[in-house]
């Protein structure tokens, strides 16, 4: 009984040590073994199969991120480009406003002190 607790308490600290399960002991017949052996074979292949599936999904989700991000990089500089476009014509269209807006405020002027002149 003792050399029983003694064997059973090993296995428990091996089990802690390593991680690996301890082996059991048998139960069953070997026909038995062998068909939950051909059991857990068959699900650990339909395990891999899913998981398959799963990383090829996955792969093409990347794949199609990867691609946006190109067009997102590309659409990137091309709104740079134009911003930049725009800013340029701002500029001009605000330097020939201030040139507009001193020629008719000189017009006005002078047509004011014209009138002034006439009037009196």
């Amino acid at each position: 009984m003792l050399e029983t607790a003694m064997v059973q308490l090993a296995r428990y600290m091996v089990e802690a040590l390593t991680g690996v399960p301890a082996r059991r002991e048998r139960q069953g017949t070997f026909d038995e073994r062998v068909a939950a052996a051909a059991e857990a074979l068959q699900e650990a292949s339909h395990t891999v199969t899913d998981l398959e599936g799963e990383i090829a999904a996955r792969r093409e989700a990347v794949e199609r991120l990867e691609q946006q991000r190109k067009v997102l990089d590309v659409d990137q500089e091309k709104l740079e480009a134009v911003a930049n476009l725009l800013n340029q014509e701002m500029r001009a269209d605000g330097r020939r406003a201030l040139w507009i807006g001193i020629g008719s405020n000189a017009l006005f002027f002078a047509l004011g002190v014209l009138v002034t002149l006439l009037a009196q």
